[in-house]
């Protein structure tokens, strides 16, 4: 694992994802992603706050989905850094 990394972005509304899924090869594997998606690095400051702003994004979302829920207690307060 490298310090580059890939967002994608989910519209439950509409179910469209950004970028779009890479579709199977019936004879080769294609599940690699192309290095231009890989467009975030959390050594530069701007991946480290994409990266910060999706942790604090998910933190959000756990606690909406049940605030007495062990498992996601011990989630929100593990420190990822």
């Amino acid at each position: 694992m490298g310090t580059r990394f890939a967002v994608y972005e989910y519209t439950p509304q509409d179910r469209h994802l950004v970028p779009s899924c890479i579709m199977p090869h019936p004879d080769i594997v294609t599940d690699t992603a192309p290095k231009e998606r890989w467009n975030y690095d959390i050594m530069e400051a701007a991946g480290e706050a994409k990266f910060r702003a999706i942790v604090a994004e998910i933190k959000t979302m756990l606690l909406s989905i049940n605030r007495k829920c062990e498992y996601y207690s011990v989630l929100l307060l593990s420190s990822f850094y």
